[in-house]
């Protein structure tokens, strides 16, 4: 794998941001959202948007129904276009105003209802398919939840149908690059050895407005609950310069 540059600290990242706190107070990313009064303006932010990742899963297309299948039994929404979840939660917004946003909502209902009967995934080089999966549910809230509750099952299904399965994050901007491997083949000191698993997430941070901040811990939150289950899930915090 390659090295990572800018590497920092989750405190260094916490503590920076105790210049947008009323207070001066440094307080842990998920501690920053359960006290939002002491960051003016942290109501900002669409909070929908920033809580939703999506993995983009690339999968043999002879298998992909099967998975596709997999992931609505768990209660997962699967898409062709990564933009209809962002669709998806515009629409809850407006409904906080109905009579205001009719118009503009049935317009967007009539996207997402065209959608509806297609195949959930596209077809790519190699006999691949690729479709995207909201990882948030009534069940998993963050990667950290949804990986602890699937792997060992993903996992089965790639050795069981003798394939590799990757899944790879879709973040709406940019900030978390990551993946997952299942049942894949690396090389190794020249050497070419079988693994059951391996995920590696990079989340760049930049943390120059008290706005931009707000959405990073909301992305940090959606990724893990706390600073263990960042390092159990291999997530680097890096400075984006």
């Amino acid at each position: 794998m390659d090295e990572l540059q800018n590497v920092i600290t989750l405190e260094e990242f916490e503590k920076n941001g105790a210049k947008y706190n009323k207070k001066h107070i440094t307080r842990s990313y998920f501690d920053v959202l359960k006290h939002l009064d002491e960051y003016e303006g942290a109501y900002e932010s669409n909070f929908n948007d920033f809580e939703t990742l999506l993995f983009q899963v690339q999968v043999d297309k002879d298998v992909v129904e099967d998975l596709i299948s997999y992931f609505h039994n768990h209660g997962y929404q699967i898409y062709r276009n990564k933009e209809l979840p962002y669709i998806e939660n515009l629409i809850v917004r407006l409904t906080k105003n109905i009579e205001k946003n009719k118009n503009e909502i049935e317009k967007l209902s009539a996207v997402l209802n065209s959608t509806e009967n297609k195949i959930k995934y596209n077809v790519i080089e190699n006999d691949d398919a690729v479709f995207y999966l909201r990882i948030n549910n009534n069940k998993t809230h963050t990667i950290y939840d949804f990986i602890k509750a699937h792997k060992n099952n993903i996992i089965k299904f790639a050795k069981d149908n003798d394939l590799t399965i990757l899944f790879r994050t879709d973040e709406r901007r940019g900030r978390l690059v990551g993946f997952c491997a299942f049942n894949f083949f690396d090389n190794v000191d020249d050497e070419v050895k079988e693994f059951e698993f391996a995920n590696r997430f990079e989340y760049k941070v930049a943390s120059n407005t008290k706005t931009v901040f707000i959405e990073e811990c909301l992305n940090l939150n959606s990724i893990a609950k706390n600073k263990f289950e960042l390092k159990e899930l291999n997530v680097f915090i890096t400075k984006n310069v």
